[in-house]
C-alpha cells in the first residue's frame, strides 16, 4: 500500500498492509513514520523508486490548492508509464 502526501503518517502506519509505502515532500515523514513503513520523501512527480511493485494507492486529503487533484493524477500516470 502506498500512502500518497502521508504527511505525518497518521493513516499508514494504522493500517494492515502487506508492504507498507509512505511518500511526502516534508522531512518530518522521517521521523513519523514507523519502522515497518518505508519512506519515500520526496516530491510525488519525481521518478517514484517503485519498479514491478503493484500496491494500492492511497489519496486520502487534498494536496496544496484546488489545482491539486489533476496534478496528483498526471503524477500517478506519469510514474506509472514510467515503470512499464
Amino acid at each position: 500500500m502506498l500512502d500518497l502526501g502521508a504527511g505525518y503518517c497518521e493513516f499508514i502506519n494504522n493500517v494492515s498492509a502487506g508492504t507498507k509505502y509512505a511518500m511526502d515532500l516534508n522531512p518530518e515523514i522521517l521521523n513519523q513514520a514507523e519502522s515497518d513503513v518505508k519512506i519515500f520523501q520526496q516530491d510525488c512527480s519525481d521518478s517514484w523508486p517503485l519498479f514491478g511493485k503493484q500496491f494500492l494507492v492511497i489519496a486520502r486529503k487534498p494536496v496544496g490548492d484546488a489545482d491539486s487533484a489533476p496534478k496528483l493524477r498526471g503524477c500517478c500516470r506519469m510514474n506509472f508509464r514510467r515503470q512499464m
